[in-house]
């Protein structure tokens, strides 16, 4: 059944008023109706940013899904490290409170600057990229204290920042087109796609180079690097919007 139900009334020539009155459309008049309200895939991407902050995305997500996937078994099996299944459980819960505190802040935090999200994402991806090559190379002398700091810190910073990306920026973008809503869920749906090709490539690329170079530098070192490219897309955009203020 749900292969054949019409999503959309407006599809099979009704519209429906604010008063329920039911009235029909002829289906020349209603298509023409549909072609100035859908806004097709390559429009969507041609939309302005649509493409840096799917690029951002893309990174963040990328981090996320390796820090969530990865570092339980880097903990259990490195021999340098010794943390018990309790320890590594509470890291890992770190790095989930850090995530729900910092979307509470960051995204009250933009509301603050009038929707400028940018440079609050150079801030956020600034301090995660210092955390993260700084637990990167000195992981074997941090204490579990320490690290379970870190771990909140970096969960309050990318995660965040990947939940303000896939939410926040998205449906911004796609209001950005006026009178045009049907946008918001193409354009969402493009951010939350490059984002879900990112968590899929990194866990690949940390597979292969984990085994090559070990986990320090070839699971930390990747997650930090991917962090610091954020910042390209990040950095573009910000220099946009100064353009666009002169």
């Amino acid at each position: 059944m749900f292969f054949f139900l019409v999503p959309e009334p407006e599809l099979v020539g009704i519209q429906i008023s604010e008063h329920t009155n039911l009235t029909y459309i002829h289906p020349e008049e209603e298509t023409k109706l549909c072609m100035k309200k859908h806004i097709s895939f390559m429009d969507a991407l041609k939309l302005d940013r649509v493409l840096l902050y799917a690029s951002c995305y893309f990174c963040t997500k990328l981090a996320v899904y390796c820090l969530l996937l990865w570092l339980p078994t880097f903990l259990k099996v490195d021999s340098n490290l010794q943390y018990s299944i309790a320890q590594v459980a509470n890291l890992q819960t770190s790095v989930d409170l850090g995530a729900i505190f910092g979307s509470m802040i960051l995204g009250y935090a933009s509301d603050l600057l009038s929707g400028q999200r940018a440079p609050l994402a150079m801030v956020a991806v600034l301090l995660a990229t210092f955390i993260s090559y700084s637990v990167t190379f000195s992981i074997y002398e941090l204490t579990p204290r320490l690290l379970l700091i870190a771990m909140f810190s970096l969960g309050f910073f990318i995660n965040s920042l990947s939940n303000l990306l896939s939410s926040v920026c998205a449906a911004d973008l796609g209001k950005a087109v006026q009178g045009n809503h049907r946008a918001v869920a193409t354009v969402t749906g493009i951010i939350d796609g490059t984002g879900s090709m990112g968590s899929a490539l990194g866990q690949l690329i940390v597979g292969v180079t984990k085994d090559a170079w070990g986990w320090q530098w070839g699971y930390l070192l990747i997650v930090s690097m991917d962090i610091n490219m954020t910042m390209i897309p990040v950095v573009i955009i910000m220099y946009l919007d100064w353009r666009k203020r002169l």
